[in-house]
């Protein structure tokens, strides 16, 4: 009798994707039947493939496939807008981040200056207004021959000398950084025996 036998035969493959593939080449997939591939940018390709006959020699016959890759969320024009705006963001907050330290510096040394001035103002001030109180006190004490009119501006003087006085002690008292010595009895100047008291430093 006759015994039929199955013959199976393994064919190659090779492959290229025109638009993708460099000209002339073909990539031989070995033995496999399967291609895979990524990687590639979203367009429209076409994919060849030829194989070998029942004689193992390669075929003249090639398969084509049209192929349209299609672009990813990012490569889309919404993609793009959404990065165009994320790096737009970055670059608003990092300028906004810089000029808030930089103001915030410049206020800070603004800030410095003013303590500066003004502690340094109210210590030089200190002195001259301690040695005009204590001798308006000695005299409105000592003299008893003054004339009412006299003796009413020498009160006013001395009035207003304390109340200079009393703010400058405020002011270097709430310097921010105690540079100066701020006298909390600003009336022992006013005394005959204050005249020549001196200014302290800290």
């Amino acid at each position: 009798y006759r015994q039929s036998k199955k013959i199976e035969i393994d064919s190659d493959y090779k492959y290229r994707i025109d638009g993708n593939t460099p000209e002339g080449v073909w990539i031989d997939l070995r033995g496999q039947n399967r291609i895979g591939f990524n990687r590639i940018s979203h367009g429209n390709y076409v994919l060849k493939v030829i194989a070998t006959n029942t004689h193992g020699k390669w075929s003249k016959h090639v398969a084509s496939l049209e192929l349209d890759v299609q672009p990813t969320f990012w490569e889309s024009i919404w993609g793009k807008i959404l990065i165009f705006l994320i790096i737009m963001g970055i670059m608003a907050y990092s300028f906004y981040f810089y000029n808030s330290r930089q103001r915030q510096k410049m206020n800070h040394q603004m800030s410095l200056m003013k303590n500066d001035f003004f502690s340094n103002a109210s210590h030089q001030l200190r002195t001259p207004l301690s040695l005009i109180g204590g001798p308006v006190s000695e005299v409105l004490e000592r003299e008893t021959n003054l004339t009412e009119e006299a003796r009413s501006m020498l009160i006013i003087v001395q009035r207003n000398a304390r109340k200079m006085l009393d703010l400058l002690n405020e002011m270097l008292k709430f310097d921010n950084r105690n540079n100066f010595y701020a006298d909390e009895g600003a009336d022992d100047v006013f005394k005959p025996n204050g005249a020549s008291a001196d200014i302290e430093d800290s």
